[in-house]
C-alpha cells in the first residue's frame, strides 16, 4: 500500500512537471512572437534603417579617427 507521503511525493512531481510543461510552451510562444516581429515588414525595414544609420555613424568615426592621426603626423 501506499503511503499517503507517497501520493502527495508523485502529486507533486506531477504538479512540477505540468508548471514545468506550461513554463516551457510559454518560453516557445514568446519566442514565437518576437520572431514573427522580427520579420514583421515595418520592423525589418526600421532594423534595416537603423543598421545603415549605426553603419555610417561608425565609418564617419574612423575617417574622423584617419584624419586627426593624418594631422598629428603632419
Amino acid at each position: 500500500m501506499d503511503s499517503i507521503h507517497d501520493r502527495m511525493s508523485a502529486d507533486g512531481n506531477a504538479t512540477e512537471a505540468a508548471r514545468l510543461e506550461r513554463s516551457v510552451a510559454a518560453a516557445l510562444n514568446l519566442i514565437a512572437a518576437a520572431q514573427d516581429e522580427r520579420t514583421a515588414p515595418p520592423v525589418q525595414a526600421a532594423r534595416r534603417n537603423l543598421a545603415a544609420v549605426y553603419g555610417l555613424k561608425r565609418l564617419r568615426q574612423h575617417q574622423e579617427r584617419v584624419q586627426q592621426r593624418a594631422q598629428m603626423s603632419a
